[in-house]
């Protein structure tokens, strides 16, 4: 009989509290408040304001920042980057309502490739994909792994003696048109060389993008502490998201200059008759001399380089920057 009435009891203060729900898809109720409830103070959810770049986005530049925007962050969001199914490497930062994922620093984002992003927040996953275009791209051309089809003779002696890389930085591009920078970069290959002054491509047919030509400028190239002046410089080939393909160098340049390095100083002539022995004949310069060579160098080796975008630099600049 005391046991019953302890059962009784028992029951009485089991009913004394919510209602049983009804759950069709079976298992365990959770009565706790739902996520982005405000049923519960202690069970906040803020709301999600904003996704950049927005799903679907196409041709975003290298410099795009990955951010989500809330009315309020709870200081647990975790975002995750893959580029054509492969991890990214980087991390989340979060200030205030707006929540970031900083790109490795050797790891940038790279041109031409898809991105998906997913933001795991007390909301629910959120995930984006969008593709990078070409735009703040920088391209690194080691003119000394090429070779020189022509000038015959003297090729080899400006190919190992060349002390910079030739960089060409994308700034726009349309379905018709590439625009496109130029400049140096330092001795050891590392970064762009504030010390030499950048110049303009023309801007350049893309119609058959990814294939470009870039094209007619001048530019100096440094050969033994020796300024070599291109004219008529193009730069060719095909964009890809790590290289540049078939990369060609073209144009002609004035052998003056390199007079010296053939223990020739002061004979202007000097080049010109050396590659005359090869069967090569100079042609004339812009200034109306008879000392230019033409100059053609295929099976150039590309790289893109993370991280950096050219800035443009002016002779002056580049004077006050290396007095």
């Amino acid at each position: 009989m005391k046991y019953s009435l302890w059962l009784v009891v028992f029951a009485a203060i089991s009913g004394c509290g919510e209602e049983p729900v009804d759950n069709p898809e079976g298992g365990d109720v959770d009565h706790t408040a739902p996520t982005g409830s405000t049923s519960d103070p202690e069970t906040t959810c803020g709301n999600l304001l904003e996704t950049f770049p927005a799903d679907g986005s196409t041709d975003l530049a290298l410099t795009t920042a990955i951010e989500f925007t809330f009315d309020e962050t709870d200081g647990e969001e975790v975002i995750t980057v893959t580029r054509d199914g492969a991890g990214v490497n980087g991390r989340t930062t979060i200030e205030g309502n707006r929540v970031f994922f900083e790109v490795g620093p050797s790891e940038g984002l790279r041109p031409l490739s898809d991105y998906e992003v997913q933001l795991d927040w007390c909301g629910g996953p959120t995930i984006s994909s969008w593709g990078t275009g070409l735009v703040d791209a920088t391209y690194s051309f080691d003119l000394g792994s090429g070779r020189f089809v022509s000038p015959a003779g003297i090729g080899p002696l400006i190919q190992q003696q060349l002390e910079q890389a030739l960089l060409l930085g994308v700034v726009a591009t349309s379905p018709t048109e590439l625009e496109s920078l130029g400049g140096l970069s330092t001795l050891d290959y590392g970064t762009q060389d504030d010390c030499s002054p950048t110049f303009d491509f023309p801007v350049a047919d893309f119609t058959a993008n990814p294939d470009f030509a870039a094209g007619p400028t001048t530019l100096d190239l440094f050969v033994e502490g020796v300024a070599i002046h291109f004219e008529d410089a193009y730069l060719s080939g095909t964009f890809t998201s790590s290289t540049i393909d078939n990369a060609v160098l073209s144009g002609s340049i004035d052998t003056r200059p390199l007079a010296a390095l053939v223990g020739a100083t002061g004979e202007p002539a000097a080049i010109c008759e050396l590659v005359a022995t090869f069967g090569v004949q100079c042609v004339t310069c812009s200034d109306g001399s008879p000392f230019c060579l033409d100059v053609l160098v295929d099976n150039i080796s590309v790289d893109w380089a993370p991280g950096l975008v050219l800035e443009p630099i002016t002779q002056q600049q580049a004077n006050a920057n290396c007095p």
